[in-house]
């Protein structure tokens, strides 16, 4: 998806990526046996998305 972005020149988000990493860690950010996102998981997504904004367009 990320390489698709960039060839069609679309701004891409690395958030999931960064919050995969945290959960990789050792951070709670799924429920568990879920995949869906906990509360510390939608808070850190939001961080991640946040930060994201300033994208080159």
């Amino acid at each position: 998806m990320e390489a698709l972005a960039h060839e069609v020149g679309a701004a891409y988000s690395d958030a999931g990526r960064q919050v995969l990493a945290r959960s990789q860690a050792g951070e709670r950010v799924y429920l568990a046996d879920d995949g869906h996102w906990s509360p510390a998981g939608n808070d850190a997504m939001a961080e991640a998305l946040a930060r994201s904004r300033d994208l080159p367009e």
